[in-house]
């Protein structure tokens, strides 16, 4: 007997015969599951591609070198010093003074330079005062790309050694100035530069903070705040001290030179910065006003180490062994805090010292000269 089953069907001229019935083959469960299973991995292909993918952050971050085609990762914060000076070249530039010396028929040019550390975006530029005041001509900038730029010199402080250049050009990449309250002895630090002009581009040194000198007195009654490194080299007037972060916590003034050793001295950033708003916002330095005394960071204040004849702290009666806990009515521990209290008076204002004396508080007023 035929498996076939027959069944009355219409043909090609209309007309019915009886023909086999035509099954459907049955597909193989064992296809069926590959099937199933080929559709379920590419659903979640997708979503992990166009889902998952995007929104994960991957655990190690590979950085690669120039010159691989690949895009060089930038330095983060506490990685050293190793790449500072390629990565800040742009924040310093190279400052040269002309001057002229000589008698009416016989005029000679002169030459001095240092380097200017980049502080704005749109060309304010800070540097040496003492360079800058030598001479009495032009005052040219060279960026890191060579381009030259005549500068206005702004304003300047003698006390602090600090001037300020202004070029035309915007879109510079300016340094991040760092807490110079925070430097310790023995703290690693970087001074970047470009000595020798521009010949031999940014030039980075690396050395240790060899001295914190707080309330130094000048000559003029005046006093300031130092910090010793054996970072600098000679040339390197006006380069910028940097931490291991590549913040400026100071700028080189001058050195000290012996038979083996090079000590630089630099201004703190903290001062520096004091300056920098003054003089940009005004065209001015800080009024320079004098207490007259000279001070010792204490716990529990500034302990006064002496004080200048005919001084305004003199006449006011403030005496050598006092405790220095208040300056109009603000807690003072260094002698930098009370500077900045100072700088916010004017000639002739009165401040009042709240010092401790042989057991007992007394306030003392100080007319500021």
């Amino acid at each position: 007997m035929s498996e076939k089953e027959y069944s009355w069907q219409q043909n090609e001229l209309g007309g019915y015969s009886y023909m086999p019935v035509k099954r459907k083959k049955n597909i193989p469960s064992w296809l069926v599951a590959i099937v199933a299973a080929v559709a379920a991995s590419a659903a979640c292909l997708a979503v992990y591609t166009f889902t998952i993918l995007p929104n994960m952050r991957p655990t190690t971050v590979i950085s690669y070198a120039k010159g691989n085609g690949q895009t060089q990762q930038e330095p983060q914060e506490g990685t050293g010093f190793v790449g500072m000076g390629e990565r800040l070249a742009g924040s310093v530039a190279s400052v040269e003074i002309q001057g002229q010396s000589g008698g009416f028929f016989s005029q000679m040019l002169s030459y001095s330079g240092c380097t200017g550390i980049i502080v704005s975006e749109d060309g304010y530029i800070l540097t040496n005062n003492s360079i800058v005041s030598r001479q009495n001509g032009a005052v040219t900038v060279t960026l890191s790309d060579g381009t030259d730029y005549q500068a206005q010199v702004v304003g300047s402080d003698s006390r602090t050694d600090c001037a300020v250049l202004k070029i035309d050009k915007s879109g510079l990449v300016p340094v991040q100035l760092g807490d110079s309250d925070s430097v310790l002895s023995g703290m690693r630090v970087a001074a970047l530069g470009r000595i020798l002009s521009n010949q031999l581009g940014a030039t980075l040194t690396q050395g240790t903070v060899c001295g914190i000198n707080k309330g130094v007195t000048l000559q003029n009654g005046q006093s300031i705040n130092l910090i010793q490194t054996d970072a600098a080299q000679p040339d390197s007037a006006g380069s910028a001290l940097l931490d291991s972060d590549g913040r400026l916590i100071g700028m080189v003034t001058s050195m000290i030179s012996t038979d083996s050793d090079a000590i630089a001295i630099a201004i703190p950033s903290n001062d520096i910065m004091q300056v920098l708003e003054s003089i940009i916002n005004t065209g001015f330095a800080p009024s320079g006003l004098s207490i007259g005394i000279r001070g010792q960071d204490a716990e529990y204040g500034v302990s006064v180490e002496a004080v200048n004849e005919n001084s305004p702290a003199a006449k006011a009666g403030l005496a050598v062994g006092d405790l220095i806990m208040k300056v109009d009515g603000t807690p003072v521990k260094s002698v930098s805090e009370i500077n900045k209290i100072r700088d916010s008076h004017t000639k002739g204002d009165t401040i009042v010292f709240t010092v401790y004396r042989e057991g007992e508080t007394i306030d003392i007023n100080i007319v500021l000269e």
